[in-house]
């Protein structure tokens, strides 16, 4: 996923459980992006929704252009792992800097090999 000055490239993204979401800042400002649970939801504590938090990630000194997909464009960026027992489902995430920068991780049910 890709971060410039406060857009979010994909706003949906799909993650498999245990999968890796690689947040990518190409802008020169830091972001700190975390999931969000929606006011009143009732939580159960056996089964709580899968979170993450980025931490702050740093600006880069030369921001990279619109359009580019190319990573070392990209210098300052986070890895949040999915953990492998997730609870597959659509969560949402938002900047603690920039409010108005908001997504969804969709979460999806991997099949057990046997």
């Amino acid at each position: 996923m890709s971060i410039l000055g406060t857009d979010l490239s994909p706003r949906v993204v799909r993650v498999p459980q245990g999968g890796q979401l690689w947040f990518a800042n190409g802008s020169s400002e830091p972001h700190w992006l975390r999931t969000v649970t929606a006011e009143g939801a009732v939580i159960d504590p056996a089964n709580p929704p899968p979170t993450f938090d980025t931490g702050m990630i740093q600006g880069a000194a030369r921001p990279a252009t619109a359009g580019t997909t190319d990573p070392a464009s990209f210098p300052r960026s986070g890895t949040i792992t999915i953990a492998a027992n997730a609870r597959p489902g659509r969560y949402g995430y938002v900047c603690l800097i920039h409010p108005n920068m908001a997504g969804t991780v969709q979460i999806d049910a991997v099949e057990p090999t046997t």
